[in-house]
């Protein structure tokens, strides 16, 4: 009877040995510099079978992705009493990469996780930042670590939170013809690949007058959005004033864009059509309409205003020197600031009843950037004076609204003083020179004139054009049924991995087999454990990492394939496994394992197309 106690009190210490084994295990530095681009923490419990991982908050560091979870498991093969054992461990590892925002001591508490139903706490972790840096150098640091961030695997679902763009108003309040800035910003997790990004057709903005701002470069950076670290960029700018009031409405829009993904195990023929691996997807998304509310101008508006809204300066100035009779003079009006200038009109001066005045001729010299509409607005009046004397150009009051305190202003350009003198021209002279200053077209170009030869261009008709014409549309023919070939050929990726599986595995065998006739024994079981779950990670879909006994046999049954049929390749995956950490001192059992590699994946490959037929 003691006995029998005994022994239950073993089994009952053993089971509550191996519980206490199982724990949620932390790695992280004890101190970084404020100035490294990024550093990880990883969270470690020996089960595949975890779920419900709780993330602590991670003060005074930024997140930039994670967490990251991978499941491990290692199988090994011992000898027990003359008889071969199989046994093998799995363990999820949760991977932060984070970025540090500020000098100090920062503690993370716990994580958990649960395994079977049970919670499991990680232990807390105390991380230094020390350093001389600031705020901008990290911001700059997470915007190089979201670059290094891999593509996602080819054939990834590409949400909208993964990826979308908003449209941002500069304000939502604001007056009549007053310029309001209007932004289109992406927004992509690390990893979508954003690649390019444009208009499915020019909006439509009704009650506004809109004006492009030219984006040379999209200047991309790294933003926290609602606790997520995200990719952003402006990729379409306006500057819009409104031309009533009330409630405007901005029309949503629709963007392409073209993501990019990684498909892995391409040949090199297949990477060179592919952009070295990287396929390219379309999609659309969505910009929802937006308001803005306009207030009228304040009422009554003041005789002579001139519709300027805005910030403005005025000048006047007299581009001759000495004004003549029959000469044609030039008074220039030069509206400077930022507004609405573009939409500016020529403010009426009175001139004396003995000039001959004209139209203005009006020079744009202005910048649309985010901010509005700067620069300046020229206004030439030419005028050409009939007699000697004394004249006056009289003071030009230019009144416009100022939004930034709601108020009309006037700025006052000086009378001008003017001595009309003698001139010689005649009135054909000027009416000449008038002419040429309406049309801008220059003389005549004088000089010697060079001819060249007829048999130095293709003309049309002749066996030369034809033959190039013909040239030209065999080579588009080829290029299309070239392209059309290879997107039959790439329009299922999941298809053509699996059809080039064998192809595949072989071509690593060939590698594995180059590393034994070197002698380099480790290189070549690595190589062979390599071609063999690649191999299965093609045939079946399923990431490398996911690859564990229990995924292989369940992936085998909804196949047809039955845990008998798939044994002797298990067993030879446990073989390679067990032979990498025990290598063989001679070559006899690695030219066996290689032999039987080759026939296993051809016997498998059989076995999975017989089933599916």
């Amino acid at each position: 009877m003691s006995y029998i106690r005994y022994v239950l009190l073993l089994l009952i210490l053993g089971c509550t040995t191996s519980q206490a084994q199982l724990r949620l295990e932390v790695e992280a530095p004890s101190k970084v510099d404020i100035n490294e681009t990024y550093f990880h923490i990883t969270y470690t419990i020996a089960s595949a079978s975890t779920h419900d991982f709780s993330k602590p908050p991670m003060t005074g560091l930024d997140v930039l992705a994670g967490p990251a979870m991978s499941v491990n498991t290692v199988s090994s093969t011992v000898m027990s009493g003359g008889r071969s054992v199989n046994r093998s461990s799995s363990s999820t590892t949760f991977t932060f990469t984070l970025a540090p925002l500020e000098k100090g001591t920062f503690t993370i508490p716990a994580a958990s996780v649960k395994v079977d139903g049970k919670t499991y706490k990680s232990p807390p972790v105390t991380i230094q930042v020390t350093g001389n840096g600031n705020r901008q150098n990290a911001g700059n640091q997470q915007q190089a670590s979201s670059q290094d961030t891999p593509l996602r695997t080819a054939g990834s679902r590409v949400t909208d939170k993964d990826l979308y763009i908003r449209a941002i108003v500069g304000r939502e309040q604001v007056y009549e013809q007053e310029a309001v800035s209007l932004s289109y910003k992406f927004y992509e997790r690390p990893g979508v690949g954003l690649n390019s990004v444009s208009l499915s057709k020019k909006p439509d903005f009704k009650g506004m007058v809109s004006l492009d701002i030219p984006l040379k470069n999209i200047d991309a950076a790294v933003e926290r959005v609602g606790g997520e670290m995200y990719r952003t960029g402006v990729v379409q700018q306006y500057v819009v004033f409104p031309q009533q009031t009330g409630r405007i409405t901005i029309p949503g829009l629709t963007f392409n864009c073209v993501v990019l993904q990684q498909e892995a195990g391409l040949s090199l023929i297949d990477a060179f059509f592919n952009g070295g691996g990287n396929i390219g997807y379309s999609l659309t998304r969505n910009v929802p309409e937006t308001f803005i509310e306009v207030k009228p101008l304040p009422q009554p508006r003041p005789s002579g205003f001139s519709g300027g809204v805005g910030q403005f300066s005025v000048r006047g100035d007299l581009l001759t020197e000495t004004p003549r009779t029959n000469d044609m003079v030039t008074y220039r009006l030069t509206v400077s600031g930022s507004g609405n200038l573009q939409l500016l009109t020529a403010p009426s001066i009175t001139f004396p009843a003995d000039f001959d005045v004209y139209s203005p001729k009006v020079t744009d010299n202005t910048k649309v950037l985010a901010g509005g509409v700067t620069g300046d607005i020229i206004f030439d009046y030419t005028f050409v004076p009939r007699n000697v004397g004394q004249y006056d150009i009289p003071a030009i009051d230019f009144i416009y609204f100022n939004p930034s305190d709601g108020t009309y202003q006037t700025k006052t350009v000086p009378s001008l003083h003017m001595n009309i003198e003698k001139g010689n021209r005649s009135d054909a002279d000027l009416e000449r020179e008038r002419t040429l200053r309406s049309s801008d077209i220059r003389d005549i170009k004088t000089g010697t004139v060079r001819f060249d030869s007829e048999a130095a261009f293709i003309w049309w008709g002749t066996s030369g054009y034809w033959a190039v014409v013909a040239g030209i549309l065999l080579f588009f023919i080829l290029l299309v049924a070239v392209l059309r070939r290879h997107n039959r050929a790439n329009a299922d990726v999941v298809a053509r991995r699996r059809s080039k599986a064998v192809r595949q595995a072989k071509r690593r065998l060939r590698l594995a087999g180059r590393m034994l006739k070197k002698g380099d024994q480790k290189a070549f079981y690595t190589e062979l454990s390599r071609a063999l779950n690649a191999y299965l990670s093609d045939k079946l879909s399923v990431e490398v990492a996911a690859l564990n006994d229990d995924r292989l046999i369940y992936e085998m049954n909804q196949r047809g394939v039955s845990e008998e049929q798939f044994s002797p390749f298990r067993q030879l995956l446990e073989e390679c496994g067990f032979a990498r950490f025990a290598p063989a001192a001679d070559g006899n059992g690695a030219n066996e394992l290689y032999r039987r590699a080759l026939d296993e994946i051809t016997r498998l490959d059989n076995l999975l197309k017989t089933v599916d037929k």
